[in-house]
């Protein structure tokens, strides 16, 4: 078998995309033969392989643009499938409310968390302390550890009910909007 010389021949992959739904964009990419497939001449054949290469990769870049041009221009979202109007405008902003709500609720959620794990930390560590000062392990670490849990559980139980009121504020403040 003869060794490979660097040069395209007949059994290179093709530069078609298996998943291009255009056919006809790449009627002229050349993949049967381009007359040089070992005929031991290495000038002419390259220079031509190579420019039709570059044009495919050009238009490949110039459709992947286009593409993310319309990408972009698109309207995203639960509201984008309402379509244009005077219903989709409200819609979307509806969607943006729900949307930073959602948000905020995550951000409170997370804080929360970090509350509690924050306060068993602080327990657990004046407990270690105390019980190292004293030489009493590993009792004052297992009552602090409790004591520090259950801060961390009050303190979500208060900014839960903090929050259950804002909630029901707001709703009443736009229910009352609503009516008027």
């Amino acid at each position: 078998m003869p060794e490979h010389d660097g040069r395209p021949d007949d059994r290179r992959p093709s530069n078609r995309d298996p998943f291009d739904r255009d056919p006809e964009r790449h009627a002229g990419d050349g993949d049967a033969g381009d007359g040089d497939a070992g005929d031991g001449d290495a000038g002419d054949g390259n220079a031509g392989e190579r420019r039709s290469e570059d044009e495919v990769f050009a238009r490949k870049v110039a459709d992947l643009g286009d593409r993310l041009a319309r990408q972009r221009a698109a309207p995203r979202g639960p509201a984008a499938d309402l379509g244009d109007g005077a219903g989709g405008d409200s819609a979307r902003a509806a969607a943006n409310r729900d949307a930073a709500a959602a948000g905020r609720g995550m951000a409170y959620g997370m804080r929360m968390a970090t509350e509690l794990v924050a306060a068993v930390a602080v327990g657990g560590a004046i407990g270690i302390g105390l019980d190292k000062w004293l030489r009493t392990w590993p009792w004052l670490f297992l009552l602090f550890f409790l004591l520090g849990f259950v801060a961390g559980v009050v303190n979500v139980v208060r900014a839960y009910g903090r929050l259950a009121a804002q909630i029901a504020a707001a709703r009443r403040d736009g229910d009352a909007s609503a009516h008027q």
